[in-house]
């Protein structure tokens, strides 16, 4: 609580005469006032001065001053002669005084109820009604009618003897039942606002009357030092729940017990496309039984180690076990292979290609496999094969790694995450108790980030998932099993917990997964041999070099993806579109709590040098500098929520290996900051445009932010130019009014068009369809999912009409051309809320999230395409 400091304070105030006593509380009020106030939309928001101690001091101090006058008016009075009648003294004057202010005190609170409301700028000037009206109240003493005959109500008493104790309880109650239940049309009616009420005013009741005077009033020895032994405990707790936030979380528990469940629904795996031309050895029909002989020649199907061995001065780096394929092309198409055990058994397939492919039309591939896998949270060297990729910049990047046999952790769930998370390194036979479960995910919250490093210097990244194994699959168990197949569907069940956070971190990071099962597996079932009944593995995990060269298809993408030339890249026929087809995979609480943090959109991009001739306000940010092609992009969080499509069109046209296959493109964007004439630098920053004459100009904002109107025409101006509404929708706005709107567009109509006039190609974001609906929260009731109905285009067009109308008309006048990011998102009417995997397209209520802008806004490519193409201005 904000006032816990307040004993102390007060306990100094004690110690000092009145007079001194005063002085220093009116010096406190007046500076913590002050606090409040300047704390007022810091970073966005009024939270800090809600819950800045400092600023809720003066609060404490009106009380404070309350109690030195009445002690002051008590002590003038004890010693007055004391009348003869019985009857007590009244003062007609000092009565209708006390009785204005009570009047007063009352009209400041009915006033506070009646002005106040979220969007208010509270705690700051409009506190002061409620606290200047309870003071007035207090201070007009016991004889005002009001004060006498309601306040003194034994019913009004006896709230007020609980209020400290309902105050306490009541709020953590509607938090929780906020947090559990974020959208109230999914809240059950026991968390609803008034049932939470009710368990306050219940469990008040008790604490009141059950510990609160309880304790007061008992004169044990005991009861400090248990006091301070429970407050001690609760620290304790506290802290065990911030180390382990999932042992006390409902829903992690709730995805925990689902995890263990059976699977009674069978879900295909959503990154992989089956073509039915594929080979597949589970589609084939089996034409001989298993034999000894066959069995044997499984366990033996062995190849000496393919490929030559690195040299030492090789631009990838000697290691003993390290391997090249097809020696020479790493100029022009290279790809680097990490791996352990299960690198080395998908070598035939590349070997196959490559045996079959002229050497100029394959890469060069060089394989770094190992006994260890290439993690670098728990194997401490393997950032210098990172190193070497970020140097070498090759085309592509594959990994293959045996997931199951590094990471089973056998410690406890309830343990923290260690220092150096170590790997399983004794494989199945490991029983691995010095890993626990929070070390698999920061091995695997590394390793995404590993990737993402990887994809941002512009290599196509390939990684292989847990595909199925086991003893079924192992020779030794054959011929004396009946089993002749799995279920693909039951085996991603026993291990959902390991190949969730596996893809997870996968497609997190923009890399493509690879997934065996695609040749191993037809529909559920995965056949343990081949149709000539030759085990498909070796072992229970590793496939034979037969098998792999014949059907493991699924590798030649990696191939392929190296040899593609950048202008080999054609845009697909129709513009991504994330709720065009029906929905593959559905949304889960996993996916949806995903999403708020799905936001580190400055990958790829680096801050502008301090030289750089784009200015000093605002953060700069570019990539690909030194082109001849310019895009420069100006706004706020909207802005910046595009920059990984950049990336994604950077990748694509293979920056990496030639980086005069794309513009620089320069990011100018600060969020929560208008990039109109309503902000202090605006200027400055077209100025700075008008300079430099880039190719392309973007202009990209959340208009509704800060043009939303709350006064009248008929209203005087508060300024001397129209004002930004604040950002945040901090308050309503009622120092803009509709005209001054327009005026704002006037402005940035005559700008565009001054840009447009230089020959700089212009494109201006209009407003998207955002919303409550896309928030992440909103979708959730309790740990399951709630509301991901789509939301209507043309409802929220209507509803944003009259600003629609200026910002479009505006930019149509200017000659530039309007782009919509709904229009990846939309299809005809319908705006979905989550895409075709099921996972939220926004992290809040209107800033699309990191992986939905990489893999859908292609409206954003056009910008890209244009400041290729466009002939310098002359």
């Amino acid at each position: 609580q904000f006032y816990i400091f307040w004993p102390c304070f007060v306990s100094i105030l004690t110690r000092l005469s009145v007079r001194s006593a005063v002085v220093l509380q009116v010096a406190v009020l007046a500076l913590s006032f002050i606090c409040n106030i300047l704390f007022l939309g810091f970073h966005g928001t009024n939270k800090f001065s809600f819950y800045f101690p400092l600023s809720r001091f003066w609060q404490m101090s009106v009380g404070g001053l309350l109690a030195y006058v009445n002690h002051i008016r008590l002590t003038q009075t004890q010693y007055a002669s004391v009348p003869t009648s019985s009857k007590p003294v009244r003062n007609p004057t000092s009565d209708h005084q006390a009785t204005t202010l009570s009047w007063v005190g009352i009209g400041c609170i009915v006033l506070g109820f009646a002005c106040l409301d979220e969007s208010s700028a509270f705690p700051g000037y409009w506190a002061v009604l409620p606290t200047l009206g309870a003071a007035l109240l207090i201070f007009a003493g016991p004889t005002p009618w009001f004060n006498q005959s309601v306040l003194s109500l034994p019913s009004m008493v006896f709230v007020g003897k609980l209020s400290y104790a309902l105050y306490l309880w009541h709020w953590p109650l509607l938090v929780f039942a906020k947090l559990r239940f974020p959208n109230p049309d999914f809240r059950p009616n026991y968390m609803t606002p008034l049932a939470m009420l009710g368990l306050a005013f219940a469990l008040s009741l008790s604490s009141v009357y059950h510990f609160e005077n309880s304790l007061r009033r008992h004169k044990g020895q005991w009861v400090v030092p248990a006091l301070m032994g429970c407050m001690l405990g609760m620290s304790l707790l506290a802290g065990t729940v911030l180390i382990s936030p999932d042992s006390f979380s409902y829903s992690q528990q709730a995805i925990n017990a689902r995890a263990a469940l059976s699977a009674t629904v069978f879900t295909p795996n959503i990154t992989v496309v089956l073509v039915p031309d594929i080979p597949n050895v589970s589609r084939e029909n089996a034409t001989k039984d298993p034999t000894h002989a066959s069995i044997i020649a499984a366990e033996l199907d062995l190849l000496p180690d393919i490929g030559l061995p690195i040299p030492k001065n090789h631009m990838v780096e000697y290691s003993a076990e390290g391997r090249l394929i097809n020696l020479g092309q790493e100029d022009r198409a290279l790809v680097i292979a990490l791996g352990d055990a299960h690198l080395d058994m998908v070598k035939p397939r590349f070997q196959q290609l490559a045996l079959h492919t002229n050497p100029i039309d394959f890469p060069t591939i060089a394989f770094k496999s190992s006994i260890y896998p290439p993690l670098a949270k728990c194997i401490w060297w393997i950032d210098y094969q990172h190193q070497m990729i970020k140097k070498v910049r090759p085309n592509v990047v594959f990994m293959s790694i045996n997931w199951l046999a590094h990471l089973h952790p056998g410690g406890a769930a309830w343990q923290p995450a260690h220092k150096s998370p170590p790997c399983c390194l004794q494989g199945y036979g490991d029983s691995c108790k010095g890993q626990n479960p929070k070390d698999v995910e920061d091995i695997l919250t590394q390793f995404q980030s590993d990737l993402t490093d990887m994809v941002s210097i512009g290599a196509k990244v390939f990684v292989t998932t847990v595909a199925p194994e086991g003893n079924e699959f192992d020779p030794k168990f054959i011929l004396d099993s009946p089993v002749r197949s799995v279920k693909r569907s039951v085996f991603r069940t026993n291990h959902k917990w390991l190949i969730d956070l596996v893809e997870a971190a996968i497609t997190g990071a923009n890399a493509t997964v690879i997934d065996f099962s695609e040749n191993l597996c037809w529909e559920d079932t995965c056949r343990v041999v081949d149709p000539s009944g030759v085990p498909v593995r070796r072992n229970s995990n590793v496939f034979t070099p037969k098998f792999a060269a014949k059907y493991l298809t699924v590798l030649d993408q990696v191939v392929v993806a190296a040899m593609v030339a950048p202008d080999d890249v054609i845009a697909p026929p129709d513009a991504p579109n994330s709720n065009r087809f029906s929905r593959i995979a559905n949304p889960s609480y996993g996916k949806i709590m995903t999403a708020p943090g799905d936001f580190n959109v400055d990958v790829g991009f680096a801050p502008a040098p301090v030289d750089a001739p784009f200015g000093t306000t605002h953060a700069t940010m570019m990539m690909n500098p030194g082109q001849p092609n310019l895009v420069f992009a100006y706004g706020d969080s909207h802005a910046n929520q595009v920059k990984p499509r950049f990336l994604r069109s950077f990748e694509d046209r293979h920056g990496a290996r030639n980086r005069s296959n794309f513009p620089t493109v320069v990011f100018k964007s600060l969020d929560g900051t208008p990039a109109l004439t309503c902000q202090e630098h605006y200027n400055s920053v077209m100025a700075v445009v008008e300079r430099v004459r880039p190719k392309v100009f973007l202009h990209s904002m959340n208009w509704p932010q800060f043009l939303r109107p709350g006064g009248l025409d008929s209203d005087r101006s508060v300024a001397g130019k129209p004002k930004c509404c604040k950002m945040g929708y901090q308050d309503k706005c009622t120092y803009q009014r509709p005209k001054d709107v327009v005026t704002i567009m006037n402005k940035f109509q005559q700008d565009m068009t001054k840009l447009t006039g230089l020959g700089i190609k212009v494109f201006v974001a209009t407003i998207n369809v955002e919303g409550e609906q896309f928030n992440p929260y909103h979708m959730l009731s309790g740990n399951d999912v709630g509301d991901v109905s789509p939301v209507s285009k043309a409802a929220f067009r209507l509803k944003h009409k009259w600003l629609l109308g200026l910002i479009e008309k505006a930019t149509a006048a200017a000659n530039a051309t309007l782009i919509d990011y709904s229009d990846n998102y939309c299809w005809n009417d319908s705006c979905g809320v989550v895409d075709d995997l099921g996972r939220p397209i926004m992290k809040d209520t209107n800033h699309l999230t990191r992986t939905y802008t990489h893999k859908y806004l292609g409206v954003i490519d056009q910008i890209v395409d244009v400041a290729m193409k466009i002939e310098p201005v002359m």
